[in-house]
């Protein structure tokens, strides 16, 4: 159902609001590219979808005080920090306060002997005593002073009780008069220093939240009453929680007046060693209980800090939609629903979304309250919107998305029950052949490592694995049947959300573990044979898997309708280049068309009208390529700025939106800038619109150029844990700046609670999405005349409608628009890729049946025929640029572009097929992929099983794809089973899967990896051989590894592994990471050192136990057995060809060596 929601510029409506939430169900009208007859928000007022305004970033000093605390330690250390003009005033005061409070504690004693004649006449008047109660009610109030002086004049003239009651007195309406002074005098003030001073503003919220514990522990501590008191009048304290916390702190003034009382018996020599020692107790436990009290309040400021600065951010984000260059001037008028920042209430009441506010008191603990009441809202109001439930998959109940307190999803509610891919069958044997005992009858039986292969010269091997005959296997495995079950109800109602076909089921397939059968004398070879072995090098086809150019993303001439695509060359050193896809021509052979835009890079080249706007790695800038083939740059040189994600102006083609990242401070991620630009390329000029957010993403104009859409995110985000689509008028402003963005709508997203992805343009007014608000990522449109925006789907689909990994990359688009009302996704289920034709106005699906299990950055090439292009990979041949047109009825003609110049021909019989598993049920659920070797060529001996290489995937958060890979095909073309291992965290499996991994990395990914593994080589599938298993990874899988090996060495699962680029140090990483991923450590592991170190590897390296080939010198010392090598000129990942090769038969023989394997 689709739901309106206040982070979505609509206000939700009431349960039982009578207005439809469905879209119209007649015929939608082509030529019609507005969606405000179809959108299912409800009705607001304009300055409804204006109420929210952007959220700045932090600035330089809340950035200092994120990084270092309240107190830098480095700053503090030098001069310079001490020498400041506008601290001029400070010192004076504190010259003058620390004189009088010197000669007052010299001259202490003198000044009371002085003072106890005319106390002495006091005490012998009637009412004697209502004078010093007055004078101390008098200088309670700042700057006077003096109170300690009359509380040793009372002890010593009246005596310690009675002393000590004047004192009560006194006090405590002083402290009332001066916290009512405070209150109504100088609330401004107080507000203004909490705006002004990040410091003042943690104590502050430190004092709302603390309320009256701070209160009762500031007063006894020798902190000045004038400051405490002024804090909590300022703050909002409640005056009946100041009495009680003034009343009770009260027996402080007990030391004053004791005081007194000594320094009259030490006149008088009355003084003995029992009050000397209780004199000296009383001071210590003074000094002792202040110290405590200022530490306490010094800790506790610092939790606060980050709501605070978070506060302030949003302080801004409201002056800057009531004045600045992009205000609307409805933002003033009083009947406007937009609330600025009330430091005097809890952070729970700053408005976050468009209509709700949420903490209903400031004395609730808004530690908790801003994400709890948040969590509970949204939950509230999605299930007001599923009250009618909706049956689909097997007619069980529409599943509802939960959160728990901390913002995490946990689960549904209820839900459809999964199904298991595949379920492994009896084995029997072929045709012909013996039948071998009923408990031999498995698949695994037909695998081995210890494959022989007739006698051969290199040269004969190579020629008859192209030119080998048809084998039938020795025992041949029953088919594997995928278990089906459509996902929505094959007979779907007009205008739903169903699937209008039922989704076809994996072609049934043999497990390519079967082996050619091969003369009798080769069947049963020992143990320690070859899987397979190795031609001389690199007559092998898979001896160098990694030498083929890869195609990295396509990209459109939107006017000519030619198809371009980006190519990593490995052969080339890693370089990147423009090719042309039909004609595989090399447009950019001497430039490196590359970027690191935001980390990972991506889209660093456009074409437009035949002419290629691109940037270059080598230098950072922007160049113009035009047809005829000459090139000038259009940026200036600058090796600190980078530039990507261009769009161009459909009417001024001069003109290029994009991101620039200025790395002027590289050495300091946080103070990296990026900034949302326009380049006019004829005047080579550069334009900043802006950089307030963290990030920036997918800038683009609208088809008639009016409007602007993009993505941002904030740190400490991630885009897929948080992010904002916003939509601005591209206006056109005077000299120096002459464009601008002006009237900003927030589209969609929220921080840390919704991620939002590959905003494009459906039409000029409509922006299309997606959200993962139901749990998975779904399509949204978003209209800009109404200010709406409204779910697809009537009931979200528990599909990511997404590509496989994360938005780490800029560019990506999981969708083409083929014009209203039409969009093609490309999907994960199951855990690999599939197509759908999605109409956008009556949220019916359309399943496109394709070959391709991984498919990925979708273009539009023309509407009138439907054509689109992508990168797809099938399960049996490389990557390759694919050209979709589009037939009736969902029918699509792919034609596979051949890019591969440098690709190697191996044959498809050489390719493992997939079998996806899942491993327990419910939270617990682990999905893996388990490959079987496969080589038809070779036979496996009786009775074995196949040693196993368990692959851990990078990111962490991310995904093993089921499509081809030549480093797998390797090693299973050589009689090794393959397991890749998405553990909790994996994308493609919606967002509470992912969120396994928040603050787990480490340990679920290490526990899946262990769980996997003991349950393929157990019943009911034995597949694998338990003693001969190791396990790899690359970079985050590399982390994996390290964990396997150190700290979970103890269990004993794996003989070995290999670590490639691992992460060995976490907070060594932390420190060296750039700005993208800054604040993932802290939501993958901790910001806390200490528990950063626990997890790390290398604090474990005494544990390690078995072989292991890394990266590290550190384990040379520690008496185990590794490998070590250093590849010169590689950083994190293998770009060089000669590296990959290298690299990829140490591994090799690293495995046979520590598995007993005789190449």
């Amino acid at each position: 159902m689709a739901m309106p929601y206040p982070a979505y510029a609509g206000r939700p409506p009431p349960v039982d609001s009578q207005q439809s939430l469905y879209p119209p169900k007649g015929p939608f009208d082509r030529s019609n590219t507005s969606f405000a007859s179809s959108s299912n928000a409800l009705s607001k007022s304009p300055a409804d979808a204006r109420n929210i305004s952007r959220t700045p970033s932090p600035t330089p000093s809340e950035y200092k005080a994120l990084d270092s605390g309240l107190f830098n330690r480095e700053d503090l250390l030098k001069w310079r920090f001490w020498i400041r003009k506008e601290w001029i005033k400070y010192y004076i005061i504190g010259i003058l306060v620390g004189a009088i409070t010197a000669l007052i504690t010299i001259f202490h004693t003198q000044i009371v002997h002085y003072l106890i004649p005319m106390t002495n006449f006091l005490h012998q008047q009637k009412y004697g005593i209502l004078v010093p109660i007055g004078v101390l009610f008098v200088i309670s109030f700042p700057p006077l002073f003096g109170h300690e002086i009359i509380a040793v004049l009372c002890g010593v003239v009246w005596g310690l009780w009675v002393g000590f009651g004047i004192v009560c007195a006194g006090t405590f309406l002083g402290e009332v008069g001066n916290f009512y002074a405070f209150k109504y005098l100088c609330r401004a003030r107080g507000e203004k220093m909490e705006r002004q001073q990040i410091r003042y503003a943690c104590l502050a919220e430190c004092v709302r939240r603390g309320g009256f514990r701070i209160a009762l522990i500031a007063r006894f501590s020798a902190i000045p009453g004038h400051f405490t008191t002024a804090i909590f009048a300022t703050c909002g304290m409640n005056i009946f929680v100041f009495s009680i916390a003034a009343a009770l702190s009260l027996p402080k003034q007990f030391v004053t007046v004791y005081l007194g009382v000594v320094l009259e018996q030490s006149t008088t020599g009355q003084k003995d060693l029992k009050n000397k020692l209780i004199s000296y107790a009383v001071v210590g436990v003074t000094v002792l209980v202040t110290v405590l009290a200022m530490w306490y309040i010094y800790r506790e400021m610092n939790l606060v800090k980050p709501q605070v600065i978070y506060a302030r951010r949003k302080a801004r984000q409201v002056k800057q939609a009531k004045g600045d260059l992009y205000a609307q001037p409805d933002l003033n008028d009083s009947d406007s629903s937009v609330t600025g920042y009330n430091p005097r209430q809890s952070l729970s009441d700053i408005p976050l979304t468009a209509s709700r506010q949420f903490g209903p008191s400031s004395q609730a603990h808004p530690r908790y309250d801003y994400e709890q009441a948040q969590k509970q809202q949204r939950y509230a109001d999605w299930m007001a919107q599923h009250q009618q439930p909706q049956t689909h998959w097997g007619g069980q109940e529409d599943a509802h998305q939960r959160w728990d307190d901390r913002g995490n999803a946990i689960g549904y509610t209820p839900g459809p029950v999964p199904q298991v891919l595949y379920a492994p069958q009896p084995q029997v044997a072929s045709a012909g052949r013996t039948p071998i005992e009923p408990d031999a009858y498995t698949e695994s039986q037909a695998y081995s490592s210890g494959m022989v292969r007739e006698s051969m010269d290199a040269v004969a091997w190579d020629t008859q694995m192209r030119e080998r005959p048809k084998h039938h296997d020795m025992y041949q495995p029953q088919p594997q049947f995928q278990q089906h079950q459509p996902i929505r109800s094959p007979h779907p109602q007009p205008g739903g959300g169903y699937l209008s076909e039922s989704p076809a089921p994996l072609e049934p397939e043999t497990p390519r573990a079967q082996y050619a059968a091969y003369p009798q004398h080769n069947l049963g070879a020992p143990l320690g044979s070859a899987p397979l072995p190795t031609p001389p090098y690199p007559q092998s086809p898979f001896a160098d898997p990694h030498h083929v150019a890869h195609e990295v993303e396509p990209t459109v001439d939107p006017l000519t309708s030619v198809i371009y695509h980006i190519e990593k060359r490995p052969h080339e050193g890693g370089r990147h280049t423009l090719v042309k896809s039909d004609t595989r021509e090399d447009l950019t052979p001497a430039w490196d068309v590359r970027t690191t835009v935001n980390g990972y890079g991506g889209a660093p080249a456009i074409v437009h009208d035949s002419r290629i706007f691109f940037s270059d790695a080598r230098d950072g800038r922007v160049y113009m390529m035009s047809a005829d083939g000459s090139c000038s740059a259009v940026t200036p040189a600058n090796p600190n700025h980078k530039f990507a994600d261009f769009d161009v102006h459909p009417l001024m083609p001069h003109l290029l939106i994009g991101i620039m990242e200025d790395a002027t401070e590289s050495e300091r991620p946080a103070l990296v800038v990026n900034s949302l630009v326009v380049l006019d390329t004829a005047e080579r000029v550069v334009y900043p619109f802006m950089s307030d957010a963290s990030f920036y993403r997918s800038p683009k104009f609208s088809p008639d150029g009016k409007r602007v859409v993009w993505i941002e995110w904030d740190l400490p985000d991630m885009p897929w844990n948080g992010s904002e689509i916003w939509v601005a008028d591209f206006a056109r402003g005077e000299t120096p700046q002459p464009f601008g963005l002006a009237n900003p709508r927030h589209v969609a997203g929220e921080h840390g609670r919704i991620a939002v992805a590959y905003p494009s343009w459906a039409s000029e007014d409509v922006v299309l999405f997606t959200s993962d608000i139901s749990g998975f990522e779904n399509p949204w449109v978003y209209d800009c005349n109404s200010n709406e925006a409204r779910q697809v789907f009537k009931t979200p689909i528990s599909e990511g409608f997404a590509l496989r990994d994360p938005p780490k990359r800029n560019g990506e688009s999981a969708y083409a628009v083929l014009g209203a009302p039409h969009a093609i996704f490309t999907a994960v289920r199951d855990g690999r890729s599939v197509l759908y034709l999605v109409d956008l106005q009556n949220g019916q699906v359309q399943l496109i049946s394709s070959t391709y299990v991984e498919i990925s950055q979708l273009r539009t090439v023309s509407l009138d025929p439907a054509v689109i292009t992508f990168i797809g990979i099938p399960i049996d041949a490389p990557s390759t640029v694919v050209r979709c047109t589009l037939g009736n009825e969902a029918q699509a003609e792919f034609t596979d572009l051949m890019v591969n110049s440098h690709g190697s021909d191996i044959p498809p019989a050489f390719a493992s097929r997939p079998h996806p598993m899942s491993i327990g049920d419910g939270t617990s659920k682990i999905h893996a992929i388990f490959y079987p070797p496969t080589n038809p060529d070779f036979i496996a001996p009786m009775n074995e099983k196949p040693p196993a290489i368990v692959s851990a995937h990078g990111g962490p958060v991310g995904m093993a794809p089921q499509s081809f890979n030549l480093t797998r095909e390797f090693f299973t073309s050589r009689g090794w089973a393959w397991i890749d291992v998405n553990y909790g965290g994996s994308s493609g499996y919606g967002r509470e899967y992912l969120e396994r991994l928040h603050r787990g990395w480490g340990i679920v990914d290490a526990d899946d990896c262990i769980a996997v593994v003991k349950a393929i080589s157990s019943p009911p599938y034995q597949l694998i051989d338990p003693q001969r298993v190791v396990v790899r990874g690359a970079s985050a899988g590399g982390f994996a590894v390290l964990t396997l090996l150190s700290v979970r060495a103890a269990e004993n699962v794996f003989a070995g592994g290999t670590s490639l680029y691992g992460v060995v140090d976490l907070p060594h990483l932390l420190e060296g990471t750039h700005k993208f991923e800054s604040g993932y450590l802290a939501w993958l592991v901790s910001d806390d050192e200490a528990m950063l170190q626990e997890r790390s590897p290398i604090s474990h390296v005494d544990k390690i136990t078995a072989p292991i080939l890394i990266l590290v010198a550190s384990l040379k010392n520690r008496g185990c057995d590794f490998e070590f090598k250093i590849y010169e000129g590689e950083g994190h990942g293998w770009k060089k060809k000669d590296t990959i090769k290298d690299a990829l038969c140490r591994e090799l023989q690293f495995y046979n060596r520590i598995i007993g394997i005789q190449a």
